[in-house]
């Protein structure tokens, strides 16, 4: 693992030297003037040998297996050079969180019941990135020209496609992303780029774009998110009456209901007795007050129907 010190002040440096000097798999490439993203992404990658280089920001938190699940869907088809996991923010390439759910919880879903499609999208993003070597060999890195960032990871990608390779993102994983964390001039800087790569791709990013919203491909991940259309009181371990009265409650509206949670751990994790492919899917903490969420709504036995 390479670890681009883009000029961090002393403090993260020190924490970077530390982590190198434990960990014999980890090299830090420190850079004593800040390069930008563009610059010290194509010093990153120029660090190794090995057949596939990813590229993560230092915003990203990734999830239990992320990496083999990207490298999974680039060895299933020789033509993949550049792979995007889903994540809450990205340009086009975002599924919000869940109501309820943190992104390990979406991570969990996906790596379990993603269709595995493994969709063509129009361009790939920067943020969290897999790209095969061979691949960087034949059409280059970042162009330079796009400065500390914005739009170079765009022209990477149409350069890859129009070499005949294919971008796609790997539906069954998701990964955390807080993002405009790079720049505070980030809507000038944005810009100015972004007249460079339509002087380059504007038609043929466009034509690719109608087609990518015409397909839709990433409905059916972003389906097994979507909540039931009626709103459910789960009850958690409830005191003598509190049933009854989140019954009645229920009662007065046509589109509610109750489900009943049962414990599913000693340490008290409690999991809804009802079965839906999201919700099913992660527990319901055991303290949780009421808490609101669109037409989902969680019940404790410290909750207030009031």
């Amino acid at each position: 693992m390479s670890i681009v010190d883009d000029a961090s002040d002393r403090y993260t440096a020190a924490f970077l030297e530390q982590q190198a000097a434990e960990h014999a798999h980890i090299s830090v490439v420190r850079l004593p003037q800040n390069q930008g993203f563009v610059r010290a992404c194509n010093l990153g990658i120029a660090q190794g040998t090995a057949p596939y280089v990813v590229l993560v920001n230092s915003d990203v938190i990734v999830t239990p297996g992320w990496l083999s699940r990207l490298v999974r869907c680039a060895e299933s088809d020789p033509r993949i050079a550049a792979v995007n996991p889903l994540t809450n923010r990205a340009t086009y390439l975002d599924i919000p969180l869940a109501p309820g759910a943190n992104f390990y919880d979406m991570d969990h879903v996906l790596a379990q019941q993603s269709p595995h499609h493994y969709p063509d999208v129009v361009t790939g993003v920067g943020f969290c990135l897999l790209l095969r070597r061979a691949a960087l060999d034949q059409v280059g890195v970042f162009d330079e020209i796009y400065g500390r960032g914005y739009c170079e990871d765009s022209d990477l990608c149409m350069r890859l496609v129009a070499h005949g390779y294919r971008t796609v993102v790997a539906d069954d994983v998701y990964v955390y992303h807080k993002g405009s964390a790079s720049f505070l001039d980030q809507e000038t800087r944005y810009q100015y780029n972004h007249k460079i790569f339509d002087a380059r791709w504007a038609a043929e990013y466009r034509r690719q774009f109608r087609v990518f919203r015409q397909r839709n491909p990433l409905q059916p991940v972003r389906d097994l998110f979507q909540l039931p259309r009626h709103s459910m009181l789960f009850l958690m371990r409830s005191s003598p009456g509190f049933e009854s009265r989140c019954e009645r409650a229920a009662s007065k509206s046509s589109d509610a209901s109750v489900a009943q949670c049962r414990p599913k751990s000693p340490a008290g994790a409690l999991q809804p007795v009802v079965r839906h492919r999201f919700l099913s899917s992660f527990s319901l903490s055991l303290r949780q007050r009421l808490i609101v969420y669109g037409n989902l709504y969680y019940v404790s036995s410290y909750g207030n129907l009031s």
